[in-house]
């Protein structure tokens, strides 16, 4: 049986931060590992010593908050790889982390989402008995199906990272060393697929412990292929998951902006609108048929529709993102996102239930 003093100094024993690596919990220095950066963080040294007024100024890479002598005084954390200038604020290391919300601005400013650190199980082909995505048993299945076969490893092998922009989805190699001490330097992307983001179709999260995936659909169903991207931890699957689908979203609603302000100054003006003329070259270029007005797909990235000044018909609003694509999408008249469509394009609930392998809940429905 212990002693007071053994529960004493059980009790009272500090909480190790869940970003800390465990192997460091009784280094002197501590190493963290945080989702946006590769390489292992720990806290800059400060001399007490040196007034306020005279420390060096910093930003965060995540919050942007500067530290000056006048205001709040947050830890640094600084990256272990000496070419790399990282700075993240001890609010930020231990608050939930989203690629979104962190990136969104370079994003609309026409940059992109990079999240790094994952893995490439594979891609397959979607057939006709490809599972509903907000199916999980039946995705399961039909992963367990395909590792079976050999057409997936049991084990994700590819270390990729992933590219978001306003036109394209790209997925690069892993550009970065899983050991701090290497000498690394920075060096352009190597892209294996560039996915045109009017070419998304589903959008699926599965919690396949110790895994977690995030399903992308493309091209036209049941025609088309998914990339399936893994994660080691939750947090980042989630954080990729909200990025996508955010993105779509952000670009949907700007193209539909773009697309009535169109139409009105076309109306103003008496011209046709652009995706008027740009039918009527496809028209004199002997291309295929465009559907009648109020035709529309029964899945994301698929559909065309009609215009709405009347009188014409014309592609969907994604071809003024798509460098004149012929490409189309869902009817714009329709403001859902993405999220809520299901495979058969009917709304779906976005109820965190689901039933997952060992018991875990998954939080994400499709």
């Amino acid at each position: 049986m212990s002693s007071p003093v053994q529960e004493r100094k059980v009790l009272h024993r500090k909480k190790r931060n869940f970003r800390q690596i465990p192997a460091d919990d009784n280094a002197a220095m501590p190493r963290f590992q945080h989702p946006s950066h590769a390489f292992p963080l720990v806290a800059a040294q400060i001399n007490p010593k040196i007034p306020l007024n005279e420390r060096p100024r910093w930003t965060c890479n995540l919050c942007k908050y500067t530290c000056v002598p006048d205001s709040e005084q947050r830890t640094r954390y600084v990256s272990l790889q000496p070419s790399e200038d990282v700075n993240i604020c001890g609010v930020c290391l231990n608050a939930q982390w989203s690629a979104w919300h962190t990136q969104k601005q370079n994003f609309i400013r026409g940059g992109e989402i990079v999240v790094i650190k994952l893995m490439s199980l594979g891609v397959l082909s979607m057939t006709e008995k490809w599972p509903e995505p907000h199916d999980h048993a039946g995705m399961l299945e039909l992963l367990d199906d395909a590792r079976r076969k050999g057409d997936l490893p049991w084990t994700p092998r590819d270390p990729r990272e992933i590219h978001i922009s306003a036109t394209h989805i790209k997925i690069a190699a892993d550009r970065y060393q899983p050991d701090p001490t290497d000498q690394w330097e920075w060096s352009e992307p190597k892209y294996f697929q560039e996915i045109p983001i009017d070419l998304i179709s589903t959008l699926s999260y599965l919690d396949d412990a110790p895994f977690h995936h995030v399903l992308l659909g493309c091209s036209e169903y049941p025609h088309g292929e998914c990339h399936i991207i893994s994660c080691d931890t939750r947090e980042k699957a989630k954080a990729l998951f909200e990025a996508l689908n955010n993105a779509f979203q952000f670009v949907y609603e700007q193209a539909v902006i773009c697309d009535l302000n169109d139409n009105i100054d076309a109306g103003l003006e008496g011209r046709p609108t652009a995706i008027q003329r740009q039918a009527e070259f496809l028209k004199n270029q002997q291309l295929s048929p465009i559907p009648s007005m109020g035709t529309t797909s029964s899945r994301l990235g698929t559909g065309r529709t009609g215009t709405l000044n009347g009188g014409g018909q014309h592609l969907s609003v994604f071809n003024i993102f798509s460098n004149g694509s012929t490409r189309s999408t869902r009817n714009k008249q329709d403001p859902r996102p993405i999220s809520q469509y299901s495979a058969a394009g009917s709304p779906v609930s976005r109820s965190p239930t689901g039933q997952s392998r060992n018991s875990t809940s998954r939080k994400f429905r499709f």
